[in-house]
């Protein structure tokens, strides 16, 4: 049973009390009038207040016993509501005389109506149970006090804690504090105010369990589901039902809830017009409401529906592809037509709404019933009666009329979060840093704890995707539920969230929201500049990424003193949901980006990775799982000298020569001349211990890559036979006993130019013919020539040696006009071409990325 505190307290002092008089006929009127002392300016719950009160009688007449009441209000005398400390007992009083002074300590009870600036009266003779001269002349003003504020929950907590309500009635005070009409409330809670301001979805909420709740509550809860304004219809005489049989009966019990059928209590209302003014937006045919005591009503509801018909309507019905769901099927109050009805109110949960004091909801969506698998109906009340709470709250009636496969009472993610999102889409530039503090605090909760501030989320999202996507998520809960629903229409979570963990950095590099007014301030993640001290290597803990509950993120920032050469990021969590994003500023002050999720290893002798500063945007997508790893990060003095594996190679050289020069050789009288091809390519990986930079004395690097590759290759020559050295022409395999042949190149980094190495190839000599060939061949004696250093040397970034997987080629063609042995005239041309591809690896053999 709902009870209350007692408003009365102790008094200190005595009264006389005499018995009451019967007045005699034509007797004069006795005239009750009080004085009290002025009490503490200042007090709080709890707190004694002590004043002395005088009761006079300045009529001629004797005054009878009476009650002087002493209350808290807003006025200079009692009103219905006012909070009562305390009620004196006064004997009988003779004319013209006065009581003895009463000295009465208050104790200021925990109240609702006890919050703020109060006026403390006094008022004579309260029950009005004496007859007098003048009854406008009993109250006095003792003084005003100040008292704190007191919040709905706590005196939930009191109520809970005395056990005057039970846990399902706290429930329902709190909810009736944030959203109810001041009327519903129980005095002692009227004026105490209410954390959040969720409020549309705390009714959402309720509705969705009322059938749970027991009688008590729902009769508690019946106000907060009938519009202002609304009065009980005149009941009319109803025929005696027939008797039901209890099969019947309990058919009945089975069928599915009535979608027409509103909450319980509510039934039999309409709109008391005697007290309500009214005005319908042309184009959509919403109804506003005002209370006629509303001065400004009339202005408010033509300009919000010009505003509601010009703009909000046609944008939000377009995307949604949904208008609000009529109403009139309904047994309870709707307005008096199917069309949506708007309340324009001064308070929402018994508190005025203040723009800059902001204490309560901005306005409230209701629905009429929440039906599993059913669309809903419902009216909206507006304190704020701006247009962007307009935007919001009608968003919530599209919401509504999708079907949700589950009910009405979608978590805040979702509904609060894309009903914040609607009023950026219809009125772009809105929301501007309203959400900052999500954007800001990196830590705590992740999406699905979120309300309001979600929307940022869906911000993101709807840039990425398109706002089609916010329609697709609830057109998805009609058959999926609400995860499924959104993951299948945002492109998934694993696409979604990592981009909004880096928009919401919202910091150089990244400029996703940087184009409104103002950025977010959040802290700085970079700590400040990391030092090795004095040591060669330093492992530093990175706990941003080791643990990540789900749908959450976390920055991190790294800066680096000049001394760190080398920094590896190892350790991560697996898996397809975590990403790791490095921002990182180069020393040129520019930035790039990279996915670091598998980890990394930056070289800052590299100049490509000589990084002056890291921030790592690390994201859990995966609405269930939670992460947990170890990660650390290792900084260092110095870069390990990379390694290196051959992927594949291969190499393709063709020779041609001519000559008839007198050598005073045998075949001089003939020419002689030929034609060579030759080629091979590697059959595996090549793994060398020695394919190694290593530092030289004074500086620089060195290396060498050669290896072996299956080659072969034929060779036609024109010659002479022996003795009288007749022309004769032969083909020759020249592939070499073993079937391989050796390719490569040497490495050279100068000292004085560290960002190059110069590639020094092995190439092929142009050569025709045979040495020392005996008399049983055709006789073609070898001229040939060499490749000079400038067709031997390729230069490339050093850094194409320290990571990665790359490709070096060295392809040309050279001719001669001479025999490089003996200087004789020959005419000798060579085609190469060289390619051999490299993997950058580490003493263990793992590739460096």
């Amino acid at each position: 049973m709902l009870r209350h505190l007692p408003a009365a307290v102790l008094v200190l002092g005595t009264a006389l009390a005499v018995a009451p008089a019967a007045h005699a006929a034509r007797a004069p009127a006795a005239d009750l009038r009080v004085a009290a002392t002025k009490p503490a300016a200042v007090a709080k719950p709890g707190d004694t207040v002590t004043v002395r009160v005088t009761l006079r009688n300045t009529g001629r007449g004797r005054a009878g016993a009476s009650v002087t009441r002493l209350s808290l209000g807003a006025g200079r005398t009692y009103a219905a509501g006012d909070l009562v400390l305390a009620s004196l007992r006064q004997r009988a009083l003779a004319g013209g005389r006065k009581a003895r002074a009463v000295t009465a300590k208050l104790r200021v009870p925990l109240d609702g109506r006890a919050a703020g600036t109060r006026t403390l009266v006094v008022c004579a003779d309260a029950p009005a149970k004496v007859r007098e001269r003048s009854e406008k002349d009993n109250c006095a003003v003792a003084g005003r006090i100040t008292l704190p504020a007191v919040s709905a929950e706590s005196l939930v907590a009191a109520d809970l804690a005395a056990q005057r309500i039970d846990g399902e009635q706290a429930t329902a005070l709190r909810l009736l504090a944030l959203a109810a009409p001041p009327a519903a409330l129980p005095e002692r809670y009227r004026g105490a105010t209410s954390t959040g301001a969720d409020a549309t979805a705390a009714v959402t909420e309720a509705a969705a369990r009322f059938t749970s709740y027991s009688p008590k509550t729902q009769a508690l809860l019946a106000p907060l589901f009938s519009p202002p304004g609304h009065v009980k219809a005149k009941a009319k005489a109803k025929p005696k039902p027939k008797a039901t049989s209890k099969p019947k009966a309990a058919a009945a019990a089975l069928r599915p809830p009535d979608p027409n059928h509103c909450m319980a209590q509510t039934a039999g209302q309409v709109p008391d017009t005697t007290t309500m003014g009214s005005y319908v937006a042309p184009a959509s045919k919403v109804t506003f409401w005002w209370p006629k005591t509303k001065k400004n009503g009339p202005g408010l509801a033509k300009a919000l529906a010009r505003e509601l018909d010009a703009t909000i309507w046609p944008k939000l019905t377009g995307l949604m592809a949904r208008t609000p769901k009529a109403d009139d099927n309904l047994d309870c109050a709707h307005g008096g037509s199917g069309g949506l009805d708007i309340y324009l109110v001064d308070m929402i949960g018994g508190r005025p709404w203040n723009a800059k004091v902001d204490p309560g909801p901005h306005g409230v969506t209701t629905p009429y019933t929440c039906i599993k698998g059913q669309p809903g109906s419902g009216f909206m009340t507006l304190a704020d009666t701006s247009k962007e709470t307009l935007a919001h709250e009608f968003f919530h009636l599209l919401q509504l009329a999708y079907a949700d496969k589950n009910d009405c009472d979608r978590p805040g993610w979702l509904d609060e979060g894309t009903a914040e999102w609607a009023v950026e889409f219809t009125y772009p530039g809105t929301l501007k840093n309203t959400s900052a503090v999500w954007l800001e605090v990196f830590e705590g909760t992740g999406l699905l704890d979120r309300s309001y501030d979600a929307w940022p989320f869906w911000y993101s999202a709807t840039r990425e995707a398109g706002a089609n996507v916010v329609r697709a998520a609830y057109h998805n809960t009609e058959m999926l539920d609400r995860i499924p629903a959104v993951d299948q229409a945002i492109g998934t979570f694993r696409s979604r969230w990592p981009e909004f963990a880096r928009s919401a950095y919202n910091q150089a590099p990244v400029t996703s929201y940087t184009d409104w007014t103002k950025t977010t301030t959040k802290p700085n993640v970079v700590s400040g500049l990391l030092s090795l001290g004095g040591q060669s290597t330093k492992t530093v803990s990175y706990a941003g990424s080791a643990i990540l509950d789900p749908l959450t993120r976390d920055y991190q920032g790294f800066a680096f003193e000049d001394k760190i050469r080398k920094v590896t990021l190892s350790g991560l969590p697996a898996g397809e949901d975590y990403k790791l994003l490095a921002l990182l500023r180069m020393k040129d002050g520019s930035w790039t980006e990279r996915d670091v999720s598998k980890g990394v290893t930056l070289c800052r002798d590299r100049p490509s990775e000589d990084v002056q500063e890291m921030v790592l945007v690390a994201s859990n997508a995966s609405p269930t799982a939670k992460l947990t790893a170890d990660p650390t990060l290792t900084v260092e003095d110095a870069c390990a000298l990379p390694r290196f594996r051959v992927l594949s190679a291969s190499f393709a050289v063709h020779t041609t020569g001519l000559t008839a020069s007198k050598w005073g050789q045998s075949c001089d009288a003939t020419n002689v001349s030929g034609t060579e091809d030759y080629s091979g390519e590697l059959d595996g990986p090549v793994n060398d211990p020695a394919f190694k930079l290593t530092r030289q004395l004074g500086g620089g690097l060195k290396g060498d890559v050669f290896f072996d590759v299956p080659a072969d290759g034929m060779t036609e020559l024109q010659g002479c036979d022996e003795p009288d050295e007749t022309p004769c022409t032969t083909t020759k395999s020249i592939r070499k006993a073993d079937g391989k042949d050796t390719i490569g190149f040497e490495i050279e980094v100068e000292p004085h130019n560290p960002q190059e190495a110069r590639l020094r190839w092995r190439i092929h000599e142009a050569s025709i013919g045979y040495f020392d060939a005996d008399d049983s061949v055709c006789n073609v004696y070898e001229f040939y020539n060499f490749v000079g250093p400038d067709q031997q040397v390729k230069t490339v970034p050093l850094e194409d040696l320290q990571h990665g997987t790359h490709t070096f080629s060295n392809k040309g063609f050279m001719s001669w006009k001479e025999d490089e042995k003996t200087s004789t005239p020959a005419t000798l041309t060579l085609g190469w071409g060289y390619d051999v591809e490299i993997q950058v690896i580490d003493k263990d053999g793992n590739p460096i990325p």
